[in-house]
């Protein structure tokens, strides 16, 4: 994939990840959106590596952006999450990261990953 089409691609998730985020109706931190943009930045230029069992239909850039998508969804469905936009109204650096952190590990077990 050429440069100017990662980029691309990086924009495009970081507008589906926020829309994410306005669909949950969750407000970030200013810390939390930068943790957000380098989570998307970093999922698209170094994704996970895969293992053998890992299935094939996981590894172009348009699954790896849903997969990313559904981690952070399941992210925001955490309690914390939901906890904090009830005391503070708005997700911290340090809760988005643990739920984000818990839901990836989740996900990336549950299609193959080894720990």
């Amino acid at each position: 994939m050429y440069e100017h089409e990662v980029e691309r691609l990086v924009e495009n998730s970081l507008i589906v990840a926020q829309e994410v985020c306005r669909r949950r109706q969750v407000s970030l931190s200013e810390r939390a959106e930068r943790l957000l943009y380098l989570m998307v930045d970093a999922w698209i230029r170094e994704p996970p590596r895969p293992v053998e069992r890992f299935p094939q239909e996981f590894r172009t850039p348009d699954e790896w952006v849903q997969l990313g998508q559904n981690i952070l969804d399941n992210a925001l469905g955490d309690p914390r999450i939901a906890k904090e936009m009830t005391t503070i109204e708005n997700v911290t650096f340090p809760t988005l990261l643990h739920a984000v952190a818990e839901a990836g590990y989740r996900q990336l077990m549950s299609i193959g990953f080894k720990g």
